[in-house]
C-alpha cells in the first residue's frame, strides 16, 4: 500500500526537504544486500543549521527534543532519497542517540524520544523498538543530539548514522529498515 507513510506525514504537517549533500568526505546512502546504511543527519532546518550548543546550557530537555525530530525529519528525507517509497520500512529495529550536553545533565534519553517519538508517529507498531542503554556520556560536539535508527523489511534493513556539528542534537542516524531487494 504505497503513500501510507507520506500520508501520515501529511498528518503531522510534514514535508520531507530535499536531503542535505554530504559536507565531508563520505557518502550519504550505501547499500550493501539487504542492508541500506544512511549517513548521520543533522538539525537542518530551511534556514539552515537551526540548533548549535549544549543541553543543559544553551537548551532545554524540549529544545534537545525538537533538535532530535528534526533529525529524524532529515533521516527519512534520505531514506526516501535512497529507496523511492517509505512504505518499503517494514520495521524500525533500533534508534540510538547522542547527545551534546553540559556533563551534569542526565537525561539524554528525553532528549532522543524527540526523534524516537516522531519516527513511531510515523511509522506506528512498525517502530517498537527497544531501548538503547542510557545515559551515555556527553558528546563534544556543538550539535546537541546524534541517534541511530534501525529497521527490518522483508530483503532490506537500513542504517542511518549522525555526524556532528554544533547544536544540542548532534547528528540522529537511522539504522536498519527493511526493505525488498529490488537490484539488480
Amino acid at each position: 500500500m504505497s503513500g501510507t507513510i507520506e500520508a501520515r506525514l501529511a498528518e503531522l504537517g510534514v514535508t520531507l526537504p530535499v536531503p542535505v549533500a554530504p559536507q565531508a568526505n563520505y557518502v550519504p546512502v550505501v547499500r550493501t544486500g539487504n542492508l541500506l546504511f544512511i549517513a548521520g543527519q543533522i538539525p537542518i532546518g530551511p534556514n539552515g543549521i537551526e540548533y548549535v550548543g549544549k543541553v543543559g546550557a544553551e537548551f532545554s530537555i524540549e529544545e534537545g527534543a525538537a533538535c532530535a525530530r528534526l533529525c529524524a525529519i532529515n533521516i527519512l528525507a534520505q531514506t526516501k532519497a535512497a529507496i523511492g517509497d517509505l512504505d518499503k520500512v517494514v520495521r524500525v529495529v533500533k534508534l540510538t542517540g547522542m547527545i551534546n550536553s553540559t556533563p551534569e545533565f542526565t537525561q539524554q534519553s528525553q532528549v532522543v524520544n524527540g526523534c524516537s517519538d516522531f519516527i513511531v508517529d510515523v511509522f506506528g507498531d512498525r517502530a517498537a523498538m527497544p531501548a538503547p542503554p542510557s545515559p551515555s556520556p556527553p558528546c563534544r560536539s556543538a550539535l546537541p543530539s546524534r541517534s541511530r535508527l534501525s529497521s527490518k523489511s522483508s530483503n532490506l534493513q537500513l542504517e542511518v548514522r549522525a555526524g556532528s556539528l554544533p547544536g544540542p542534537c548532534l547528528p540522529l542516524a537511522a539504522a536498519a529498515a527493511a526493505i525488498p531487494d529490488h537490484s539488480p
